[in-house]
């Protein structure tokens, strides 16, 4: 066995936020703000298969996630500065009747979708890009599906920097999900926010 077949076998539990917000919530909070943070230099590109190389050099390693994610429906929207990513986001869409489980620990349930795998190099955080790819995502949604649908995100616990970044941007608590993890096996529960 390698040590990475070893480490693998190791139970994880991950502790996550789950937040939610109408879309059209997303698109006004952020509209106004969101053309002022992009600069000349920056364009928003989406992702597409030609551009997974781009990913990689952007972020070693990621390529193989990014592929996986287009070749499963995800739709990635990246930063691109001076030919390099600089930052992606991708999104899930359930328009089905039933909820749909995505990388086997978050339920997407139907009539809405999973905002996810966000990432900013560390160059660059700080300075509003997460927000310009929040926007983007949300206005593909709008223009594609109508804004009746939900954006549903799962956010680490002590991932603080996305959570307060998300919650300015309108997202609300909906709840908690724990991910117990071995192997290939993951177990997830959550527990619902209570209501005011």
């Amino acid at each position: 066995m390698t040590k990475r077949t070893l480490k693998s076998l190791v139970p994880r539990l991950t502790k996550y936020v789950i937040l939610t917000t109408p879309c059209t919530q997303v698109l006004a909070t952020l509209g106004e703000s969101v053309e002022a943070l992009q600069q000349p230099s920056m364009r928003t590109v989406a992702v597409v298969p030609q551009l997974v190389a781009a990913v990689e050099r952007g972020r070693p390693g990621y390529g193989v996630h990014a592929r996986t994610y287009l070749d499963g429906g995800h739709l990635g929207y990246a930063i691109e500065a001076h030919g390099a990513i600089i930052a992606i986001g991708w999104m899930f869409v359930n328009t089905g009747d039933t909820t749909v489980r995505v990388k086997r620990r978050f339920p997407v349930p139907p009539q809405s979708a999973l905002f996810h795998a966000a990432w900013v190099h560390p160059h660059h955080r700080g300075k509003g890009l997460q927000r310009v790819l929040l926007y983007h995502r949300a206005r593909l949604l709008s223009r594609h599906h109508g804004n009746s649908l939900r954006i549903i995100t799962y956010v680490e616990t002590r991932n603080q920097p996305s959570l307060r970044n998300l919650s300015k941007s309108g997202f609300e608590l909906d709840g908690r999900l724990w991910s117990l993890q071995v192997w290939r096996f993951c177990l997830s529960w959550r527990k619902r926010a209570r209501s005011h």
